[in-house]
């Protein structure tokens, strides 16, 4: 039986730097390169040079996704949901609490009447809830509707 491979090359750790880059997760990248996930983690966070190495393979991951929603190309979902998922902290939608703390502050600074500034929250809501595929549908309708 051989012996688990451990030891990380500045070109194994480009390597697999670069299986990141395309997207996929650090698990992956090293079982391809025949590495132990955890021992890469070890590796990296004592060597500076391989850590940059890592942000900005991670970083290349993110600017492919984000091109590809940006460009409406063929997947650009499946890379929002990545985008979600891997970077959740930068990527995922604010929680309600956070929206409601927003929108009573700005209702606030307006100097909305109680009763502008449950119109003004339930539109906003209804903007962070919206579907802008059946917005599409609807006001293609209009249009249709109005001719």
């Amino acid at each position: 039986m051989g012996a688990k491979r451990t030891k990380f090359s500045k070109e194994i750790i480009e390597e697999i730097a670069g299986r990141i880059g395309k997207g996929m997760t650090e698990k992956a990248a090293c079982a391809l390169s025949a590495r132990s996930p955890e021992s890469f983690s070890v590796t990296v966070s004592r060597n500076p040079e391989y850590r940059k190495i890592l942000d900005i393979a991670q970083a290349k991951a993110q600017e492919l996704a984000i091109d590809a929603i940006i460009k409406r190309t063929p997947g650009w979902q499946a890379c929002a949901w990545l985008l979600e998922r891997r970077h959740g902290a930068d990527f995922r939608k604010a929680p309600a609490v956070v929206t409601q703390t927003v929108t009573t502050t700005i209702g606030q600074s307006l100097g909305f009447t109680d009763e502008e500034f449950e119109e003004f929250q339930a539109l906003a809501q209804q903007r962070l809830n919206r579907d802008p595929a059946s917005e599409k549908a609807d006001s293609h309708e209009k249009s249709k509707s109005t001719v």
